[in-house]
């Protein structure tokens, strides 16, 4: 990352040291330069405005280490210190559940077999062939599936092969994700097309299939009041970090409008 001229900001009459952005750079190193900048200078007034409110509050923060997360910190000791917030009630909950009940269902259950046949991804050639091989295999087992235990045994690249092709019982991503996306999107009975992986090419038959099931209120409803109490949290923040902002004398620097901090979306069963 290039080298920066930090800005001189004065917040309620205090310098910023410039350090502190520095010290946030180091968080958006994915960033463009600009960017990171921007968003590490943000972060640092932020984190100074928090340092002054708890010190006029005179709530002892010395025991945190300058290199740890002190906005994070600062937050959780003012929120509790000056902001009330109200737990999820019942009726909330339900009413949460009721409108967002796909998200509460048990990931179904697959049995199946493979038979797989391993191919280098940077060896084209091998992999065309290997691909062909694959194919004219699937084209043999849907005259005849009785044979894949056999195939399996006798031709698979994969361990699974010493119990004829079994994978046993699977939930989602168990397996690698390309063919864990074409597994759970199947029926049961033989696959009827190579299922193309990073290892290589992929015959397949699903034994058994067990979908999910809905989970019932009473089960998810703390996992639900977490989730919802989590949202109050994080609008809270907003809240207080725009109320700081208002109250401040910042010069240098203009805090971006509507800057908030958004709680992570969606909960349900994984």
């Amino acid at each position: 990352m290039s080298q920066f001229n930090f800005p001189e900001i004065l917040i309620n009459g205090q310098s910023l040291d410039s350090s502190n952005i520095a010290r946030n750079l180091a968080y958006f190193d994915e960033k463009k330069d600009e960017e990171a900048i921007q968003q590490a200078t943000l972060n640092a007034v932020l984190t100074e405005l928090l340092r002054q409110r708890a010190n006029t509050l005179e709530l002892d923060n010395g025991e945190l280490d300058p290199n740890e997360q002190l906005m994070e910190k600062l937050l959780d000791d003012l929120i509790e210190k000056e902001v009330s917030l109200p737990s999820a009630e019942e009726e909330e909950m339900a009413f949460y559940y009721e409108k967002n009940k796909s998200k509460f269902v048990t990931s179904p259950l697959i049995e199946a077999r493979h038979i797989l046949l391993m191919s280098d991804p940077n060896d084209l050639d091998h992999r065309a062939d290997t691909k062909k091989q694959a194919e004219a295999l699937l084209e043999s087992l849907k005259n005849d599936t009785g044979q894949f235990s056999r195939l399996a045994a006798d031709i698979s690249d994969c361990p699974s092969g010493k119990t004829k092709g079994s994978l046993g019982q699977l939930s989602r991503g168990q397996t690698v994700e390309e063919y864990d996306a074409v597994l759970f999107a199947e029926p049961e009975g033989l696959i009827d097309f190579v299922i193309e992986t990073r290892f290589g090419f992929h015959l397949s038959i699903i034994d058994r299939r067990i979908e999910g099931k809905q989970q019932p209120f009473e089960l998810v409803k703390e996992q639900i009041r977490d989730f919802l109490d989590q949202k109050v949290y994080h609008r809270a923040i907003s809240q207080y970090l725009q109320l700081l902002v208002k109250e401040a004398d910042i010069q240098g620097y203009t805090v971006p409008v509507n800057d908030t901090f958004q709680p992570t979306e969606g909960i349900g069963c994984q």
